[in-house]
């Protein structure tokens, strides 16, 4: 019999073992943008104060480890790997409190499932890290109690039970109360003697969520004893964030009730099923996942790593919108081409360059977005707006908006301010070396006007008072007055007619701005596509402000094909495809 348990004993943790690397391999495929994204959306800070404060308040130890974890997703494969490892080891765990009062081994596959369910709710980015942490301290609590007070008289259990769950409603917030609903099913079906008073423990949890209510501690009872403490507040969690909770007590119902089995074949049907049922759920995590948001999620970490190949080359979104035109042509920016392959893209109307402040005001990660583009246009005092606006509007930071508004505020001069920045970030592990670096800037205006990014936005400035962020073109424009060699800026003011079929202004900035053309006096390609729509039959005109041969060439080709489309009743959107990535294509199909 010995041989047989230690047999089982080391199948078990050989398969724990298994499971472990499995769910770190296939949470990075299914989720590894979202453990991107919650990395950007806290900070950590290596400063006893900060950690402290956060330690003392409800569910306060849970926050600081989970954002201690959470710094480390910024490395890929980290988040994965992390969530994996303790989440294979918090089912080992629950595995071993339930062994201990003889469930049966075929119950082994059962602990799995909490755990795969908590895996999945992660998927939901509105659901904190904090949550997951909480089930798994919620599990050490029970494995705790199991080991050293299961075994104890009546009042010594009750007593425990009352305060490890108080203990840890004030260390995890209200997963307090599944601890103590699973200290009385453990009990219930473990038929321990006076197993009844184990319900004590749950009203010890409802009496302190009555406290915390009634002193503003937390919102209502709903927030104080449920899963929407763990969840964006301003939203309300689905049944899916609630199922880790409702299966954990069954488990150990289910795994304890496990013991009564006999004979090899109910032993194995009953494995059998619990090892599906635990597949079935692993397998269906990537299915509580928005595919749609998950898309905007990915673009984003590239923004934040500065990787613009990657959504250049992005084909797997699964939707068009403002947004997602927002990204690319901020990433064709960055690569300098934005007004040379501003039309290889989807492209509809000035908003394709910016969305509007009012969905902005809206949505962080809009605003976060906003923000990038503003700064990469050369207007800083938006920039800089919706930075600190994000970073206060995202309950526990957001990492590279403090690193925006530290450029911010050295490009504006505003030395002190742009210090205490770095002061904070130089507590950060992931962010120390980059905030360190920008310290030789402070109070050193010559430094500023030498570096590419700091000295093309300090320069840039708009010296007359004026509203910001109304008109992105007017202030363009003003930025070009203040430095007419932005040729970011420059790149984005044109864009912008063009994307509005600003013919009138078009003409205008042709004809008496010498900046429409580079040093050889060659005008853009796409300049000289919007010159040939609005003075085609002109000729002398065209070849004066600089259309090419080639351009002609290839614009008689187009009218050609169009006229051919006409006369055989085709279908010009379709026949003419081919010039697709052509001002004319886009001003002749495309509605604004």
């Amino acid at each position: 019999m010995m041989k047989k348990e230690r047999i089982f004993k080391w199948t078990a943790a050989a398969v724990a073992l298994a499971v472990a690397v499995v769910t770190c391999i296939l949470l990075n495929k299914w989720q590894e943008y979202i453990f991107f994204y919650r990395e950007q959306n806290q900070i950590f800070l290596f400063d006893w104060q900060d950690i402290f404060s956060k330690g003392g308040e409800i569910g306060g130890f849970a926050l600081v480890l989970s954002q201690f974890l959470v710094q480390f997703f910024k490395l890929p494969w980290m988040g994965a790997i992390i969530t994996g490892l303790i989440g294979a080891g918090t089912a080992w765990l629950l595995w071993k409190t339930v062994e201990k009062s003889s469930a049966s081994i075929v119950a082994f596959p059962l602990c799995f499932l909490p755990l795969f369910l908590q895996e999945g709710a992660l998927g939901d980015p509105m659901y904190l890290y904090l949550g997951f942490v909480s089930f798994v301290l919620a599990v050490l609590f029970l494995w705790i109690y199991s080991r050293v007070f299961s075994g104890k008289g009546v009042a010594t259990r009750i007593a425990a039970g009352v305060v490890m769950s108080i203990l840890l409603y004030w260390l995890a917030g209200p997963v307090a109360t599944l601890l103590a609903v699973s200290i009385f099913i453990h009990d219930l079906f473990s038929w321990k003697h006076g197993w009844y008073l184990s319900a004590i423990p749950i009203a010890a949890v409802f009496v302190m969520g009555l406290l915390a209510v009634r002193l503003g501690v937390v919102k209502d009872l709903r927030m104080a004893l449920l899963q929407d403490f763990y969840y964006e507040p301003m939203l309300q969690p689905g049944l899916y964030i609630h199922a880790p909770w409702i299966t954990l007590p069954l488990v150990i119902a289910l795994s304890l009730l496990s013991a009564k089995l006999k004979g090899i074949t109910g032993k194995t049907i009953a494995a059998v099923v619990a090892t599906v049922l635990s597949l079935v759920i692993l397998f269906r995590i990537p299915g509580h996942v928005d595919k749609k948001y998950y898309d905007m999620l990915r673009l984003s970490h590239y923004i934040a790593v500065e990787d613009w190949d990657s959504i250049l080359s992005d084909r797997t979104s699964r939707y068009e919108n403002f947004l997602m035109m927002n990204v690319r042509n901020l990433a064709l920016s960055h690569k300098g081409q934005l007004l040379e392959r501003l039309f290889e893209y989807p492209q509809s109307g000035f908003m394709s360059l910016l969305a509007t402040d009012e969905t902005s005001g809206q949505n962080t990660d809009i605003t976060v977005l906003d923000s990038h583009i503003y700064y990469q246009m050369g207007s800083t005092a938006p920039s800089q707006n919706m930075a600190f606006d994000s970073s206060v509007g995202i309950r526990y930071g957001n990492p590279a908006m403090i690193m925006r508004l530290i450029r911010t505020n050295l490009v504006w001069g505003a030395y002190d301010v742009a210090g205490k920045y770095i002061s904070e970030m130089e507590k950060t592990w992931g962010y120390r070396e980059e905030a360190t670096s920008l310290r030789s800037f402070l109070g050193n205006d010559s430094a500023i006007l030498a570096d590419p990014e700091l000295g093309r936005l300090r320069r840039s400035l708009v010296k007359a008072d004026h509203f910001v962020g109304t008109d992105p073109h007017s202030d363009l424009q003003l930025i070009l007055e203040a430095n007419p060699g932005d040729a970011v800026a420059r790149e984005y003011y044109l864009a912008y007619m063009l994307l509005a079929k600003d013919l009138d202004g078009l003409r205008d900035y042709i004809e008496n701005d010498q900046g429409a053309y580079d040093s050889e006096g060659n005008l853009p390609v796409r300049l000289q596509e919007a010159v040939m729509v609005y003075s085609e039959e002109d000729e002398a005109y065209c070849r004066e402000h600089g259309v090419t041969d080639a351009t002609f060439s290839r614009y008689n080709a187009f009218k050609k094909k169009f006229l051919e489309s006409g006369a055989n009743n085709g279908n010009p959107l379709k026949d003419l495809k081919s010039f697709s990535d052509t001002f004319w294509y886009y001003f002749m199909f495309t509605k604004v």
